[in-house]
C-alpha cells in the first residue's frame, strides 16, 4: 500500500475533534473523550492505530479488558495506571504496554487531568463497545 497524506497524516495535539469514549454498555465514560487518530490496516489485515485520550481530573476508566495489545504514552498530565495487580504512576513522557485481555483501568490525579497517546493493535475505535468491555 503506497502512503497516502490524506489518510496517513493527522496531528491529534492540533485537534478539537473530540468524541465520547464508550463503555460496553454504550453509554459514555464520564470525564473521558478521545480524538481519533490514523488508523490502517497493516499487512497481517488487522488494523493498527493510534488515538488521543483525554481524561479529567479525578475521573478515569474502569477496570476493563480487551482483545487488542496497546501502548500508552503520556503527553500531558499524571495518573495512575492499573494492570492486572500492579499499580504504576503515570507522568509525562512515560509509555506502558497492556497485553490483549489483561484488565487494567487508568484514572487521572485528583488535581491534573491526564492525556495519553493509544496505539492499538489491533486497532479498536474509540466509539466501539469492544473497547471497554468493562470486568464485573
Amino acid at each position: 500500500m503506497p502512503f497516502d497524506r490524506t489518510r496517513h497524516v493527522k496531528n491529534l495535539l492540533d485537534s478539537d475533534e473530540w468524541v465520547p469514549i464508550v463503555n460496553d454498555l454504550g453509554e459514555p465514560v464520564t470525564g473521558a473523550v478521545g480524538i481519533h487518530g490514523v488508523v490502517e490496516r497493516s499487512k497481517t489485515g488487522e488494523l493498527v492505530g493510534i488515538d488521543q485520550i483525554y481524561i479529567r481530573a479525578g475521573h478515569g476508566f474502569p477496570a476493563h479488558i480487551h482483545s487488542s495489545d496497546h501502548i500508552l504514552y503520556v503527553i500531558e498530565g499524571a495518573g495512575v495506571l492499573k494492570v492486572g495487580d500492579e499499580s504504576v504512576v503515570m507522568n509525562k513522557g512515560c509509555s506502558f504496554y497492556v497485553p490483549a485481555n489483561l484488565p487494567h483501568a487508568m484514572r487521572a490525579a485528583n488535581d491534573e487531568s491526564l492525556r495519553v497517546l493509544a496505539i492499538g493493535f489491533p486497532h479498536i475505535d474509540l466509539n466501539d463497545r469492544r473497547r471497554m468491555e468493562t470486568v464485573k
